[in-house]
C-alpha cells in the first residue's frame, strides 16, 4: 500500500512541519510531497496522479484548505479506489459537518496526529477495524463515526521531523520546543490544546545543527509562548549564540507580559540580528482584552519593546488585530497609534478570523459577529465597524505594510506628519483613501513606483515641496540602486561626475565615514555611491548586506 503526505503551503520558501513529523511517525513507508498555493492546479494533481497512491494524505489550514478539496474531489473522480484523508487545524473542528459536505474526503484525523497516523496505516494494512483508530473520524456505511480522542502526546515520545536529510537552500524551517500555551485568548486555537508540553533540550540542539547543514535561511519556532519557560528560553538562546552564526536569524513568538528585565537586557546584548521577536498586541481597549481573555501592563510592554529597540540588535514585530469585540474605529485608532509609538520595526495588521473551535466563535452570534463563511473565515463586519469600514481598513491595512513595515518611506512619512500634524492612523488612514480613489490598490506596484505614488500624494498640500522631495529622495537612495527615477525634482543635478567621484575617495572625512585608508578606488566605485544636494553630499555605502547612508556637508575647497 503506497501512502503520500501532502502539503501545500503558502509560499515557496515555508514548509510543512506536520507532514515531516508524519512521515518520521510512519510505520509503513511514506512519500511527502511539497507544493505552494501558488502552483497551477493542474500540475499539482497530475503529480499526485502520478504518485498512483492508495492513501493522500493532505495537511490542512485555512490558507489551503479550498486547493486540497479540489484536489480531492479530482483525484477521487479517476483514482476512486485511492483514500484521500485530511488533517491539520482546518478540519480537527466541525469534523463530522465537514465530511458530509465533502464525500471526496474518506476520513478526517483530528488533532494530533503523529500517534493517530501509525494506527490508522496499520488497521489499512493490516485490514483492522477503524473503529480503534484514535481522532479518526470516518464514514460506516451512511454513518459518520467520531473516534475518542487521544490522550496528549508526551513530547519525549515525538518523532523527529529532520532526521532524513533533505535540502532546504533559501527555505524557512521550523521548530517547535514546546506545545499549548499557557493563555486563553477567544481568536486562537492554541487556547484549547490543553497545558504547555516540552520537548527535549538535545533534540533541539540537534534539529538545529541539521537544519543549518540542510541549508535553511531562517529558523521559526512555532512555540505559541517561547517564553513560557524562561530557564529553557535562556539555555536554548546561549546554545545559539555559541554557535556563532553570521547572516542567520531565528524567529520566537513572545509574550510580553512574561518578558522579565533579564531576558530585555538579554535582547539588547545578543549579536545583531540573530533574533527575531513577534509580540501580540492585538488591542490596546481594555473592554476588549478582556472579552479576548488578554490581560496585559501596558507600561510594561511600551518600556519593554522601546527598550530593545534602542538596542538595536533585535528586530520586533508586533501584532495588531482588527474587528475584535468593542473596538471600533476610535478604539483602533488608539491601538494603532498606541502600537506605533512603540518603535517596533514592524506593525502586523491583520483581521480577525473567527476560527473553527475558538472560543470566539462560540460567542460569535452573542458578539454580532458577521464573518464569512469560506477560508479564512474573515471578519466582514461587527455591531462596532460596518463593512465598509472594513473594506476601508483593509487598504490601510495594505498600506501599513508597504509603505512603514519595510522602512523604504520613514523620514518622508515622518515629515509628511510632522508637516500637517497628523498622528500615525490618521496620516495612513487618509492615505488610504486616497490610494483608493485613484484606484491604486486594485494592482500591484514595484517598489520604485510605490515612491513616486507618495511624492504625489505628498505633494498636493505642500506650498513648497523641496524638503519633502530630498526626505524621499534619502529613503530612495539607501534603499534601491539604478538611477533615480524621472520624477524626481532635479533629477540630473544629484549625480556626480567621475572624476569628482574619485577625489571625494581620497578625501579624509570621506574614509573616516566608510572606514577605509588608502582605497582601492575602482572595488569602492562597485559598492559605494554619492549624491550631491546643493552643499550635501549623501554616501550610500553598500559594501554590507545592510546599507549605510552618511550624509556631509561639502565645502568649496
Amino acid at each position: 500500500m503506497k501512502f503520500v503526505l501532502v502539503g501545500i503551503n503558502s509560499k515557496y520558501i515555508h514548509t510543512n512541519l506536520a507532514i515531516r513529523y508524519l512521515k518520521q511517525a510512519s510505520i509503513y513507508p511514506v512519500e511527502k510531497m511539497e507544493f505552494t498555493i501558488n502552483q497551477p492546479l493542474d500540475g499539482i494533481f497530475g503529480t499526485l496522479l502520478e504518485a498512483e497512491a492508495d492513501v493522500y494524505g493532505f495537511s490542512t489550514y485555512i490558507w489551503n484548505i479550498k486547493e486540497a478539496l479540489a484536489l480531492a474531489k479530482d483525484l477521487k473522480k479517476v483514482r476512486p479506489q485511492a483514500r484521500v484523508v485530511f488533517g491539520g487545524p482546518e478540519v480537527s473542528y466541525e469534523t463530522e459537518d465537514f465530511l458530509q459536505k465533502n464525500p471526496a474526503v474518506d476520513e478526517v484525523l483530528r488533532g494530533e496526529g503523529e500517534r493517530a497516523w501509525p494506527a490508522y496505516q496499520k488497521a489499512l494494512v493490516e485490514g483492522q477495524d477503524l473503529g480503534e483508530v484514535p481522532n479518526l473520524v470516518y464514514r460506516k456505511k451512511e454513518e459518520i463515526i467520531k473516534n475518542s480522542m487521544a490522550p496528549a502526546l508526551d513530547l519525549k515520545d515525538l518523532s523527529d521531523p529532520y532526521l532524513e536529510k533533505e535540502d532546504l537552500t533559501n527555505k524557512i524551517a521550523y521548530l517547535e520546543s514546546s506545545r499549548g500555551c499557557p493563555f486563553h485568548c477567544a481568536f486562537c486555537l492554541s487556547s484549547v490544546l490543553g497545558p504547555v508540553r516540552f520537548v527535549d533540550m538535545d533534540r533541539i540542539y540537534n534539529q538545529i545543527k541539521r537544519l543549518l547543514s540542510y541549508g535553511a535561511v531562517q529558523i521559526k519556532f512555532i512555540d505559541r509562548t517561547f517564553n513560557t519557560s524562561e530557564t529553557r528560553a535562556f539555555e536554548l538562546m546561549d546554545f545559539i549564540q555559541k554557535l556563532n552564526l553570521e547572516n542567520f536569524n531565528f524567529h520566537f513568538e513572545v509574550t510580553a507580559d512574561l518578558m522579565t528585565d533579564k531576558m530585555v537586557d538579554y535582547f539588547c546584548q545578543s549579536p545583531k540580528g540573530l533574533f527575531q521577536l513577534e509580540m501580540g498586541i492585538q488591542s490596546t481597549c481594555e473592554k476588549t482584552l478582556q472579552a479576548i481573555g488578554r490581560s496585559m501592563k501596558w507600561e510594561r510592554v511600551q518600556s519593554m519593546i522601546q527598550k530593545i529597540y534602542a538596542g538595536g540588535k533585535t528586530h520586533q514585530h508586533v501584532d495588531l488585530i482588527i474587528g475584535l469585540p468593542y473596538e471600533g474605529m476610535a478604539e483602533f485608532k488608539k491601538s494603532f497609534n498606541d502600537t506605533y509609538h512603540l518603535k517596533a520595526h514592524k506593525i502586523q495588521v491583520g483581521f480577525l478570523k473567527v476560527l473553527k473551535g475558538s472560543l470566539l466563535k462560540e460567542k460569535a452570534l452573542d458578539y454580532g459577529l458577521i464573518y464569512s463563511d469560506n477560508p479564512p473565515y474573515e471578519i466582514l463586519q461587527t455591531p462596532w465597524l460596518t463593512a465598509m469600514e472594513i473594506r476601508q481598513l483593509k487598504v490601510f491595512e495594505d498600506l501599513v505594510d508597504k509603505f512603514h513595515n519595510e522602512g523604504y518611506f520613514k523620514r518622508a512619512n515622518a515629515y509628511l506628519m510632522e508637516k500637517w500634524g497628523q498622528e500615525p492612523f490618521d496620516y495612513f488612514y487618509e492615505f488610504s483613501k486616497y490610494y483608493k480613489e485613484n484606484n491604486f490598490h486594485q494592482n500591484q506596484h514595484q517598489r520604485k513606483e510605490l515612491y513616486k505614488i507618495l511624492g504625489d500624494y505628498g505633494k498636493r498640500s505642500l506650498k513648497d515641496p523641496e524638503d519633502f522631495f530630498l526626505c524621499l529622495l534619502k529613503d530612495y537612495v539607501e534603499n534601491n540602486s539604478g538611477p533615480l527615477p524621472k520624477f524626481f525634482p532635479h533629477r540630473q543635478e544629484v549625480y556626480l561626475e567621475k572624476a569628482k567621484v574619485h577625489e571625494l575617495f581620497h578625501h579624509p572625512k570621506v574614509q573616516e565615514l566608510l572606514g577605509v585608508q588608502d582605497p582601492h578606488v575602482k572595488e569602492l566605485m562597485k559598492k559605494v555611491r554619492f549624491y550631491q544636494i546643493n552643499k550635501q553630499l549623501l554616501i550610500v555605502d553598500c559594501r554590507a548586506k545592510e546599507r549605510k547612508m552618511f550624509e556631509m556637508e561639502l565645502k568649496n575647497d
